[in-house]
């Protein structure tokens, strides 16, 4: 009998959810919508993404999330210098070894 086995696929649905969720709130949380409590909520769903994914699929998500949420921002900058400013962030977003909380 013949079965089908299903294909792992690298690229999960709840890394898109995370993405498209976390820049739908950036994106209505700032610029001329300025909802701040959405702005609270933005990094939510990259946050609880983070406590299933390995830090690298998270720094991904938090600056895939950010710049799309930005595009909000593009009508208004230059695109060289919205490619700057949104790039520029990429170091803060990056995974970082927290030397206070690792054993001796």
């Amino acid at each position: 009998m013949l079965t089908v086995t299903p294909v792992k696929n690298s690229f999960s649905h709840s890394l898109l959810a995370a993405i498209s969720l976390s820049a739908v709130l950036f994106f209505y949380s700032t610029g001329f919508y300025d909802n701040w409590l959405l702005t609270w909520l933005a990094p939510l769903p990259v946050c609880l993404y983070a406590f299933q994914a390995p830090a690298s699929k998270t720094a991904l998500a938090a600056f895939l999330a950010y710049v799309l949420g930005a595009m909000n921002q593009f009508g208004y900058l230059p695109p060289p210098l919205f490619a700057a400013t949104t790039t520029l962030k990429l170091p803060d977003l990056a995974p970082r070894k927290i030397s206070c909380l690792t054993p001796p």
